[in-house]
């Protein structure tokens, strides 16, 4: 790769970003770092006092909420982190390894103003279903109620999407998405 590049693969939970985010790292060469590190490192560093969209999920509990106040808590969440993302895209646009940003916590406002050659995005989304069925296959439970939430999210991930650039991609089926998102980064010259 010539220029610095920076990939974000985002969306709901229980869609397949960090499988999307691990092979893209290895075809173009890059690292993979993932936002729910950085929320765990700020979580190190602060109080739900000073900060408490960072630690919402774990003050209100999973159920102790209904599922339209989760997806609103999330996007609060996101939007806190915003700035800080936009600040790391910034760092590794100077680094010549390309760098694969993946995570529930990206809003598409975080492409704002960067150039589609060099930071792109790339949204995955599922159904209630599938998604349910990759938490069973990830964490040994079928969970409908999250799968729930992880839906709505994306429908506001794919409203706001189209004013920042970046793509929606569905994740099925599972052996093509990999195929579809190399073809739109490289059709941006990645």
């Amino acid at each position: 790769m010539e220029k610095r590049k920076v990939i974000l693969v985002g969306g709901p939970s229980g869609v397949g970003k960090t499988t999307l985010a691990c092979k893209l790292a290895s075809h173009f060469g890059g690292v993979v770092s993932q936002v729910d590190d950085l929320v765990i490192a700020l979580q190190a560093l602060c109080t739900p006092e000073q900060v408490p969209e960072l630690f919402w999920w774990e003050l209100i509990g999973q159920y102790g909420a209904s599922k339209v106040e989760i997806v609103q808590r999330t996007i609060a969440a996101a939007g806190r982190l915003t700035p800080g993302l936009r600040r790391i895209i910034v760092e590794r646009l100077k680094d010549p390894v390309p760098v694969i940003l993946e995570g529930d916590y990206m809003l598409p406002e975080v492409l704002e103003g960067f150039p589609t050659d060099a930071v792109s995005a790339i949204y995955l989304f599922d159904t209630v279903e599938n998604i349910a069925q990759n938490y069973a296959n990830r964490e040994g439970e079928t969970n409908v109620f999250r799968a729930e939430i992880s839906v709505l999210f994306s429908d506001y991930l794919r409203a706001h999407l189209p004013s920042y650039g970046g793509i929606s991609l569905d994740a099925q089926p599972h052996d093509t998405v990999f195929a579809r998102a190399v073809e739109h980064l490289e059709s941006l010259g990645f």
